[in-house]
């Protein structure tokens, strides 16, 4: 096991903690005792950034936390796409405002009518996105099954990761259940 490395806790009843021991090497007979900071932290968390995947997917905040950073960021998208995209936004609410539904004046003498619009905005669009995949047959399925949403949501993850792997050696711990059949 070349690159092991080992965590251990021991309870520490007098302070009612446990403490954890880290070590690395490649022999698990003589491994290297790693020291800890206050906040758990070794010389090794300098080198490796330790990405965590639940098993239970969280596709809908992976989705709105990436959209919303990307779409707050100012590099994201470039200044003809987001004026195309305030028009088609602006249509689309102008369009939907002239829907008329409900004529209140039916029911009334008074000059009042009632109006439908849309609160999609280009500060909030990213609340409204939802993602789907796209295959090559041109075919696009909502991403409602755990096999899409898993496709999606570690490619976000990955995604995400990118700006820290030109410091760190990105390692992604995805837990996956065992079934016991």
């Amino acid at each position: 096991m070349i690159g092991c490395k080992l965590v251990e806790t021991k309870y520490n009843a007098e302070n009612l903690f446990s403490e954890i021991q880290m070590s690395w090497g490649d022999d698990l007979e003589d491994l290297e005792s790693l020291q800890l900071t206050q906040q758990f932290r070794c010389e090794i968390d300098n080198i490796f950034n330790v990405i965590y995947i639940d098993s239970s997917i969280q596709l809908e905040n992976v989705f709105k936390r990436y959209a919303r950073t990307l779409f707050q960021n100012p590099k994201s998208l470039e200044e003809s796409e987001k004026e195309s995209l305030g028009e088609s936004i602006e249509n689309l609410n102008s369009m939907i405002s002239g829907i008329k539904l409900i004529e209140y004046g039916h029911y009334r003498e008074e000059e009042l009518e009632i109006k439908i619009k849309s609160e999609v905005e280009m500060d909030n669009i990213y609340s409204k996105l939802i993602p789907y995949i796209s295959y090559e047959n041109g075919k696009t399925y909502p991403t409602a099954g755990d096999g899409r949403k898993k496709i999606v949501e570690y490619s976000i993850l990955g995604m995400e990761s990118r700006e820290s792997e030109k410091k760190k050696v990105n390692v992604f711990l995805i837990e996956e259940l065992k079934s016991f059949a």
